[in-house]
């Protein structure tokens, strides 16, 4: 699951595919076409913006064979984008900007978040 939360970071999704849950509820969940779920949680008073990754999977669910590759996938996901093709141009702008950046690979599950003052989130 991909987890935003923060300042309105609607150029992320199209309007299309977000499904309020209750006109009560301040929060939006909604599938992407590639089946990941995202939950937006807007804060339009706060001045950054979290971008989480959970996934239910870690060493547990690991074979033998296997063993390391969900850590290893951890440092795949910081290791550029289309925009900083490599780790160093990543973390140089994320480290520019004072943003907070990490992955966690535990026995169940894997995380991966950056934290970042909304001004300077991209899409």
């Amino acid at each position: 699951m991909l987890i935003i939360v923060g300042r309105a970071y609607n150029n992320v999704y199209n309007a299309s595919m977000r499904k309020n849950l209750t006109a009560n509820e301040p929060y939006t969940l909604f599938t992407l076409p590639n089946n990941l779920r995202v939950l937006h949680v807007p804060f339009p008073t706060t001045a950054n913006v979290l971008v989480q990754m959970n996934g239910l999977v870690g060493r547990r669910a690991e074979l033998n064979s296997e063993i390391g590759a969900a850590h290893f996938l951890e440092h795949l996901f910081f290791d550029g984008t289309s925009k900083r093709p490599t780790s160093y141009a990543l973390s140089t702008f994320l480290e520019h900007f004072g943003a907070e950046y990490n992955g966690i690979t535990s026995t169940e599950t894997v995380e991966y978040f950056v934290r970042i003052l909304g001004e300077h989130a991209e899409g």
